[in-house]
């Protein structure tokens, strides 16, 4: 019996690409053969299926919940850090989030904050610091939840976590490193009352339903549509347009584009807002 790795062939990269696009919406060019290859490799092995050809009889011609819960979590890309692209943070903080406070507090004092692809949870707990800062001593007397969603249920379970190298939350501004905790040698934690702040849930962008029970303020999703094909993105831009308040603002990566999709005004790198309804009185950008 050979000892060599398993190989993954040009058939069997087609039935696994169209299988993570059908299930996951993920989309995968002939360029990302050795990637798949190499993050499926440890899942040929461990599932005793002996080879990429074996993988593929198993998946098809409906994979499990738990094997479909594998590729999300081994086909999906989970590069984040804090701060990253620190101009969206900042417009947030300092531009929507005043304003937004201001107009709710004599409202029904509600934030409705979506970290739509969260991965290991750095842009959730950053978007409830910058709410706690804000709110300050009336923050118990809001609803002011950021919610985090993510398809992979492996990176998730480490979020809810919320634990980080201590020198990882040396990028935020000291008035949001205050709110980790030492944790152990070398590393932080989120406070009990930051991670209170959010909620994680699995949630597949492409096939599962929006989360819709009162429209968000603002929307984070940045840097995840570059693995959707223009139809996803238009198709994806629509939902999302469906679920943010009139007014309200979507951050998308710096170097994505909503494309044709007309519907939202480009306020800045990356920032996109949908127009208030007439007469009404929007968010300033």
């Amino acid at each position: 019996m050979s000892d060599d790795p398993p190989q993954l062939g040009e058939r069997e990269f087609a039935q696994i690409r169209d299988l993570v696009h059908k299930h996951l919406g993920i989309f995968l060019p002939d360029s990302k053969v050795s990637m798949v290859e190499s993050r499926l490799r440890p899942f040929v092995e461990s599932s005793g299926v002996g080879s990429f050809e074996g993988l593929v009889a198993r998946l098809l011609p409906v994979p499990s919940r738990r094997d479909l819960s594998e590729l999300a979590d081994r086909m999906s890309t989970n590069h984040t850090y804090f701060y990253r692209e620190h101009s969206h943070f900042e417009h947030f903080s300092r531009q929507v989030l005043p304003a937004l406070i201001s107009r709710e507090r004599a409202r029904s004092r509600d934030l409705r904050v979506w970290s739509a692809a969260s991965s290991s949870g750095e842009e959730p707990y950053t978007l409830a610091a910058m709410i706690l800062e804000q709110l300050g001593a009336e923050v118990d007397r809001w609803q002011a939840d950021v919610l985090a969603t993510d398809i992979s249920a492996k990176v998730l379970a480490q979020a809810k976590e919320g634990v980080y190298a201590a020198e990882d939350i040396r990028a935020l501004p000291e008035r949001y490193q205050r709110h980790f905790r030492a944790y152990g040698r070398g590393k932080v934690r989120a406070s009990e009352r930051l991670r209170a702040q959010v909620s994680f849930h699995r949630l597949n962008l492409t096939g599962d339903k929006l989360p819709s029970r009162k429209a968000f303020n603002a929307i984070f999703l940045r840097n995840v549509m570059i693995y959707f094909t223009p139809e996803q993105r238009h198709q994806l831009l629509g939902r999302l347009f469906q679920v943010l308040e009139p007014g309200g603002y979507l951050y998308i990566g710096l170097t994505e584009s909503v494309g044709d999709f007309k519907r939202f005004r480009r306020v800045a790198p990356g920032v996109h807002q949908r127009p208030a309804l007439a007469g009404a009185r929007g968010l300033s950008a």
